[in-house]
């Protein structure tokens, strides 16, 4: 039996407190919600309404009397931060904190954290294996490159034997129980024979579970197929504006070659006897009033100039 500082009591450190209760822990549960805290004191050793981020609140619990400090704030990444790097400078021996991005759990890290945990993440894992492959019965994520998975003995094993199918060597993975009627044996040897009424919890590599029990072939699938829409939808629309462009670009074709035709050319007098620089002055002038035009320059007496 430990002793456990839970602050932050919505869904899921409502839940977390519920599953220490059944395994037997005291825990002191801490919200600044006092409904909140009400509705937890029945399963819960105490409950006290406060502000985690205060100080003088948190020396008042005795941070260094409990054996782990649970922080399960959500909505509020500050707060839960605050009292991570209260909670380890009062001295707290193991601090885990909730996470919801990668980002966030790297603060967390750096200010008092010892383990972070990612709910919704996990739980989307979980889920995304667990309901992607007809033969997971469950699974736990040991860390990023091994996992536990109860899966159903597959057929060509039933009536085989641990030994006969030699699954440590050929797979590099382990069997470690059989579950039956919701019942678990651990005393699994060479010669136990696999049968279609048990699971099997097995421990090893992704990649090799994964060509154990193919695993993600279901999810495979889907990927490839969800990946060929999303190109043809990706090709549909490059399509639909580059017909949208040629569409854009011909009307404004159109559109200059009306202003040009409905253009007249107009006649401007520069007093006699301007010297070159002077004319060009003239025409720079024009331009500037007049936008960028072509300009013909002639002489009325000799035609050309």
């Amino acid at each position: 039996m430990k002793n456990i500082l839970l602050i932050g009591l919505g869904r899921f450190g409502k839940n977390i407190a519920l599953q220490l209760n059944k395994l037997g822990h005291e825990v002191m549960a801490v919200d600044n919600n006092e409904e909140r805290v009400n509705e937890i004191l029945p399963i819960v050793t105490n409950a006290q309404i406060g502000d985690s981020t205060n100080t003088e609140f948190l020396k008042s619990l005795g941070i260094r009397n409990f054996d782990v400090c649970i922080v399960t704030i959500g909505g509020d990444f500050q707060n839960s931060l605050e009292t991570t790097s209260l909670l380890k400078e009062l001295g707290a021996k193991l601090v885990v904190s909730r996470a919801e991005r990668d980002v966030q759990a790297k603060f967390l890290l750096r200010n008092g954290a010892d383990e972070v945990v990612f709910p919704e993440k996990q739980v989307a894992n979980w889920a995304a294996i667990r309901y992607t492959a007809d033969h997971i019965r469950d699974y736990i994520e040991v860390d990023e490159a091994h996992a536990i998975f109860e899966v159903e003995v597959p057929e060509g094993w039933v009536g085989k034997s641990v030994g006969e199918l030699d699954i440590r060597r050929k797979y590099s993975i382990n069997i470690m129980a059989t579950k039956e009627n919701g019942k678990i044996n651990m005393a699994v040897t060479p010669e136990t024979v696999l049968t279609d009424k048990i699971t099997l919890l097995v421990l090893g590599a992704y990649k090799e579970l994964q060509k154990c029990f193919h695993i993600w072939q279901r999810w495979t699938e889907l990927a490839e197929l969800l990946l060929i829409v999303s190109l043809l939808g990706i090709f549909a629309f490059g399509f639909y504006l580059m017909i949208r462009l040629d569409r854009f670009l011909e009307e404004n074709r159109k559109v200059l070659l009306r202003e040009n035709e409905s253009c007249e050319p107009s006649e401007v007098l520069l007093p006699h006897g301007l010297s070159d620089s002077e004319i060009l002055s003239e025409i720079h002038r024009f331009r500037e009033t007049h936008g960028k035009v072509d300009i013909i320059l002639s002489d009325s007496k000799e035609n050309t100039f």
